[in-house]
C-alpha cells in the first residue's frame, strides 16, 4: 500500500472543495493597517471531500452466499474441475501466484468454502491481502474486485467471533479499506471484536497491525458506508485502547508512527499522550525515517494543530522540523516528492499559526522547503502543488518575489496547469493578490482565461469570491474570467442563495466595486442580487455571519454601487450597521495605528508650511464618517478648499507589474473615494519614491506648496 503520502488529501480528492483553513496570517501583515480588505479564508484544498468508493449492497450476489465450482466453470473461469484443490498442502503459495484479478477470482471462488470450513484464516487473509493488491493495478476490474471481496467476506465472517489475535482482524479490515469495501457486515464485526473486552484483542497487536487499524478506520470515515460501520462502534473508544497498547511499546517504528499520526488527523481523534510518544520516536529516530513519512507525519501534525482541543508540544515538534531540516540540507538516494514538499509546508503554516513559541521554526523550515522548491525548478509538481505551495508561503509572509516570480513561470509553462480545477486556480492567485505579486507576463492570466469554461460551470461560492477578490487587488480586469465567475455567482444565487457565505457576499461585493463602473455596470444584475440576499440575511439572521469588518467593507462596496448609479441613497438596518462599523473601524485604525515614517515627515513639513503661512490649517488622520475611512492629512488652503493628503509608501504597489508604480487595488479604491468625498482633483499623493530623491527640508517644503497649489515661499 502506498504509505499515505497525503492520504489525507488523495482519499479527499486533490483540489476538491474545501473547509475554511485557520484564518490567522501571523507573519507577514503589513507594515500598518490600512483600509485594505482582508484575505478571505482562502480555501484549504486537503480538507475538502471528493468522491468516495463503495456502494452499500447486500452480501448475498445473484449466485448465492459462496458460488460453487461448478458455477465457475461454467463461467469459464475454474482453474480446473480434475484438480482436487484439498490435495494441495499449500494454499497460500496458489493465492500468492496469482497473476491477476481473474485468476484470483477463479481460486476463491474454488476454494473459500473449503479455507472456510478448515478455518484456515491464514489463507483467507492471503486472499484478502492479495486482492486488495492486484484492485489497484491499472486495468483492474471493479466489478471482479468486488466479487472477489463479497465472497471472501461471506466466508469468513463465520470465523470473525473465534480469532485469537488482532491480525486475524486487521488484516481483513485493512484489505476492505483499501478496496473501498464496506459491504454486508464484515468489516462491522471485525470491529466489534477488535471492540470486544475493552479491545482486549488488541494487547496481541504488533506496531503495524495498530497503524493498519488506524489507516482503515481513517479510510471508512471518508464514505457514508464506511461511517455506518463505524456507527456500529465506539470509536473514541477502539483507538484509545489502541493508544494505550502503543505508549506501553517502545517499538513503533517510523513507518507506523507517522502513519498513526496521519489517521489521528483524518479522525481528528485528540490523545496528546500518543502524539508526544510517537512525534518524539520520530524525531529521535529521524535517521531511520524515510522523507515520505517525515512529510507525513510534518503534515499530520500542523492538521491537528489546527483543532482548538489540539496543543501542540513545542519541544518534540521542533524535533521533527530539525529532522525535516537535516534531510533537505544534506540529501541522500531518498527526497522529498514535490507533494510532501507542498504538504510540509502547509503544515509548517499551521503549526506556526496554532503556536507562537513555534513560528520562527516554521518559518526557518518554510523558506527551506521554498528555496528546495525553486531548486528543483517546481520538477514533478501539479497544479495543486503549485497552488499549496504559494498558499502557504504567502499566508506565512514569506516576501521574496524572485521566489514567486519562479513559480509564477513554471505555472506557464505548457501542460503545466492543464488539469487545474478552480480550486487551483483561487488559490494560487489568492496567494499571488496577498503578497501584491501581478505577474509580469499576461502568460498565467491567459491560462485562466483558457480555464474560463471550467470556473463558469464548476467554480463553488468560494472559489469565485476569492478568485474575484484576487484578480482585484492584482488590477487584472480582464472581461474573460471577471464575466465568468460573475456568471457563476449569479447562477449559484438564483439556484440557492444559501450556498453563499456572509465572507462570499462581502468579497464578491469589494472586488467588483474595486474593478469600477465598468464591472458593476455590466453586472449590475449580480450586484443587485448580491445586495438583496444581503440585506435578506440581515433581516433574517441579524449579524450573524456578519463581523464589523465584513459590514466595514460592504459600506465601501455600496459606495461605489450608490456612486454609479446616483439614485436615490439605498437605506435599511444592513447599510446603517454596514456605515456605523466602517466609522468604528476608521476611528481604531486613525487612533491606534502608527504612522509611516513617510505620512509622519509629510505632516510635520505641513505643519511647516502652515506656520509661514502657506496654508490655513492641517489636520492628522481626520475621520470622514461618511466614507467611513479616515485621511492621513486634511490641509485648508488659502481659498478655503480643502484637500486630503496621502502618502503612496512600497505597500501600497503591486510588485512586479510591467507598469512601474502600480496601485493595489485596495488602495486605488481607498484614494477614489477619498478624492469623490472632497471633490474632484482635491487627493493628493505623495509617493515615496518622489519624497525620498528630495534630501533637504527647503525643497520639501517647495515640493509639498507645488503639489498643493499654494505657490512658491
Amino acid at each position: 500500500m502506498r504509505a499515505l503520502l497525503v492520504g489525507w488529501l488523495a482519499g479527499r480528492g486533490r483540489g476538491s472543495a474545501a473547509a475554511t483553513p485557520a484564518a490567522s496570517t501571523w507573519l507577514g501583515s503589513l507594515s500598518r493597517e490600512t483600509d485594505e480588505l482582508p484575505a478571505p479564508a482562502a480555501t484549504v484544498p486537503w480538507a475538502a471531500a471528493g468522491a468516495q468508493r463503495g456502494v452499500l449492497s447486500p452480501l448475498f450476489n445473484a449466485e448465492g452466499l459462496l458460488p460453487t465450482a461448478a458455477a465457475a466453470a461454467v463461467r469459464g473461469l475454474a482453474w480446473g474441475a480434475d484438480r482436487d484443490w484439498k490435495k494441495v498442502a499449500n494454499p497460500i503459495a496458489d493465492i500468492v501466484a496469482c497473476r491477476d484479478l481473474r485468476e484470483l477470482r477463479a481460486l476463491v471462488d474454488s476454494e473459500t468454502a473449503a479455507w472456510s470450513s478448515a478455518g484456515n484464516a491464514k489463507a483467507m487473509c492471503t486472499a484478502f491481502n492479495k486482492a486488495s493488491k492486484l484492485g489497484t493495478t491499472q486495468g483492474a476490474d471493479p466489478v471482479t474486485n468486488r466479487r472477489v471481496f463479497r465472497t471472501l467476506a461471506a466466508a469468513y465472517l463465520p470465523l470473525v467471533e473465534g480469532r485469537p489475535d488482532a491480525a486475524g482482524c486487521t488484516i481483513p479490515l485493512h484489505a476492505c479499506a483499501k478496496a473501498g469495501y464496506w459491504e454486508g457486515v464484515l468489516a462491522t464485526a471485525l470491529l466489534q471484536r477488535l471492540s470486544a473486552d475493552g479491545g482486549a484483542l488488541l494487547g496481541t497487536a504488533q506496531a503495524n497491525e495498530h497503524a493498519n487499524l488506524w489507516w482503515s478506520l481513517s479510510e471508512a470515515d471518508k464514505s457514508s458506508e464506511g461511517r455506518q460501520v463505524l456507527s456500529s462502534i465506539n470509536v473514541s473508544r477502539l483507538l484509545d485502547a489502541s493508544a494505550a497498547c502503543l505508549l506501553a511499546s517502545n517499538d513503533s517504528g517510523t513507518r507506523h508512527s507517522s502513519n498513526i499520526l496521519l489517521a489521528c488527523a483524518r479522525l481528528r481523534h485528540h490523545n496528546a499522550a500518543l502524539t508526544q510518544h510517537l512525534t518524539a520516536h520520530l524525531a529521535d529516530n529521524g535517521d531511520q525515517a524515510n522523507c515520505h513519512d517525515l512529510a507525513n507525519a510534518l503534515y499530520a501534525l500542523g492538521e491537528l494543530a489546527k483543532d482548538a482541543e489540539h496543543e501542540p508540544q513545542p519541544r518534540v515538534v521542533r524535533g521533527i522540523l530539525k529532522v525535516v531540516s537535516s534531510r533537505l540540507a544534506a540529501p541522500g538516494d531518498d527526497e522529498f516528492t514535490a507533494q510532501a514538499l507542498s504538504n510540509m509546508l502547509l503544515g509548517c503554516f499551521n503549526l506556526g499559526s496554532a503556536d507562537s513559541s513555534l513560528r520562527d521554526y516554521a518559518l526557518q523550515l518554510a523558506e527551506q522547503l521554498a528555496q528546495e522548491c525553486q531548486r528543483r525548478i517546481f520538477a514533478g509538481f501539479n497544479p495543486q502543488d503549485f497552488a499549496n505551495t504559494t498558499w502557504a508561503l504567502a499566508k506565512m509572509g514569506y516576501d521574496e518575489h524572485r521566489w514567486y516570480a519562479a513559480v509564477v513561470e513554471a505555472t506557464e509553462q505548457p501542460g503545466a496547469m492543464q488539469e487545474a480545477i478552480a480550486q487551483n486556480w483561487s488559490n494560487l492567485w489568492y496567494a499571488l493578490a496577498l503578497v501584491r505579486h501581478q505577474p509580469a507576463s499576461g502568460r498565467l492570466l491567459e491560462r485562466t482565461v483558457e480555464a474560463a469554461g471550467q470556473l463558469r460551470s464548476r467554480a463553488e461560492p468560494q472559489h469565485c469570491a476569492n478568485l474575484l477578490w484576487a484578480l482585484a487587488n492584482l488590477r487584472l480586469y480582464d472581461e474573460r474570467p471577471v464575466d465568468a465567475l460573475a456568471g457563476r455567482l449569479g447562477e449559484l444565487l438564483g439556484q440557492g442563495p444559501q450556498q453563499l457565505t456572509a465572507q462570499n457576499l462581502c468579497n464578491s461585493l469589494w472586488a467588483l466595486a474595486v474593478m469600477g463602473t465598468g464591472v458593476l455596470s455590466r453586472h449590475s444584475g449580480l450586484v443587485e442580487g448580491l445586495l438583496r440576499e444581503a440585506e435578506r440575511r440581515w433581516a433574517t439572521d441579524g449579524s450573524k455571519g456578519w463581523t464589523p469588518e465584513r459590514r466595514a467593507h460592504l459600506w465601501q462596496a455600496y459606495l461605489e454601487v450608490e456612486a454609479l448609479t446616483g439614485n436615490t441613497p439605498r437605506s435599511g438596518p444592513l447599510l446603517a450597521a454596514a456605515q456605523e462599523a466602517a466609522v468604528a473601524r476608521a476611528t481604531r485604525l486613525a487612533a491606534k495605528t502608527r504612522p509611516e515614517a513617510l505620512e509622519e515627515a509629510v505632516a510635520l513639513t505641513l505643519q511647516q508650511l502652515q506656520a509661514e503661512g502657506a496654508i490655513v490649517s492641517v489636520q492628522q488622520r481626520v475621520v470622514l464618517e461618511g466614507l467611513g475611512r479616515y485621511a492621513e492629512a486634511l490641509v485648508e488652503r488659502p481659498d478655503g478648499r480643502r484637500v486630503a493628503v496621502e502618502t503612496i509608501i512600497p505597500d501600497d504597489l503591486l510588485v512586479s507589474s510591467p507598469r512601474p508604480h502600480e496601485l493595489r487595488g485596495s488602495t486605488e479604491l481607498r484614494l477614489r473615494q477619498l478624492g469623490r468625498e472632497e471633490g474632484a482633483g482635491e487627493v493628493v499623493r505623495v509617493p515615496y519614491w518622489e519624497w525620498e530623491i528630495i534630501k533637504d527640508e527647503a525643497g520639501r517644503k517647495a515640493y509639498l506648496r507645488r503639489l498643493l497649489g499654494v505657490g512658491p515661499a
